[in-house]
């Protein structure tokens, strides 16, 4: 067995890894050396520090993200479920309004039908009285020309008065005529949103809870706006009072389901 060819193998070479060193002149006394070393020291605790606080700020701005992506979806989904809200409310009214307007087609022709029918029946009573008067004078008349004995003179006609039926005069209805009212989108939306608010406080809001509800739908609305469309939709909203003496307040109720069915309390 040969030796000598293990031994003239090359040994694997060790790799050198770079530490770093701090360079220290040696002819520098050791109160210097030390101090440098401290100085170093104390510059690398300081950057990883530095390093830490950053880290920290950027996991505090990532949760801030997180917590605003958060509110960002809740008020989405909140608007979403109002907007939803308020047009299952709209298509109600709707439906409402149009069954109401369908009732008081049928009560006019209804009230029409009845005003006819009078009308023929006081036709009818006239002209049958007429017809009697005629028949009673002709009567008279016959019973006159009869013949009289020579020197006696015939009494007088007497005349008879025919019955005759007082004439009825129909009570006519005065005829409702709906008032339409044009609005804008605006208008229109600003209108659905009071109704629906009002629709679910039953005890009726002020014009400045109103007003603070719309702000956050609608920035640009104002307090005057809606005072004044609250005026100008009488049979739609009203307004009460509520409270005594130092407590009184008026509030504004939604009352346009009883108004357009007719059932508004008198």
């Amino acid at each position: 067995m040969d030796l000598s060819d293990e031994e003239e193998k090359p040994k694997p070479k060790k790799q050198n890894v770079e530490i770093p060193v701090i360079e220290i002149p040696d002819d520098e006394p050791p109160d210097a050396k030390r101090i440098k070393m401290m100085a170093t020291e104390n510059e690398l605790i300081s950057v990883k520090e530095e390093n830490q606080s950053m880290q920290c700020q950027i996991e505090a701005y990532k949760n801030e993200v997180e917590i605003m992506k958060g509110d960002q979806n809740k008020y989405s989904e909140e608007k979403e479920t109002q907007i939803k809200a308020l047009q299952h409310a709209l298509v109600g009214m709707q439906q409402q309004l149009m069954e109401a307007k369908a009732k008081l087609r049928k009560e006019e022709e209804a009230r029409e039908a009845k005003k006819s029918s009078a009308t023929d029946e006081a036709e009818s009573s006239s002209t049958s009285a007429t017809t009697s008067e005629k028949k009673t004078e002709a009567e008279i008349a016959s019973n006159g020309s009869d013949i009289v004995p020579p020197g006696t003179e015939s009494p007088p006609p007497v005349p008879v008065q025919a019955a005759v039926e007082p004439k009825v005069t129909p009570k006519v209805t005065p005829k409702v005529t709906p008032v339409i009212v044009h609005l804008n989108e605006r208008e229109a939306l600003l209108v659905g949103f009071m109704s629906t608010f009002l629709h679910v406080h039953p005890f009726g809001a002020s014009v400045e809870y109103l007003w603070s509800y719309l702000q956050r739908l609608d920035p640009t609305t104002t307090s005057i706006e809606i005072e004044l469309l609250l005026n100008k939709f009488s049979k739609i909203f009203k307004q009460e009072l509520f409270g005594v003496g130092a407590t009184l307040e008026k509030r504004w109720k939604f009352v346009g389901f009883t108004t357009c069915l007719g059932t508004t309390k008198k």
